[in-house]
């Protein structure tokens, strides 16, 4: 399987900081969620990107953000 590069962890771990301290959740979604899901290698991403949802409501976003 197409591991995750170290940048990327660490983005998605700055993430899991941030939602713990909201009280939140993330979720990874797209063509990563569905790789990791599925062990399906030849789906991919374009851009590497990981593309994610939060349950946050709007005025709570600069507090993720930050």
């Amino acid at each position: 399987m197409n591991e995750l590069r170290a940048e990327q962890i660490d983005a998605l771990l700055d993430l899991q900081r941030g939602c713990r301290q909201l009280q939140t959740q993330a979720v990874i979604i797209g063509a990563t969620a569905y790789r990791i899901w599925t062990g399906d290698l030849n789906r991919t991403t374009e851009d590497e990107d990981i593309d994610f949802a939060v349950a946050l409501d709007l005025d709570e976003l600069p507090n993720l953000t930050d």
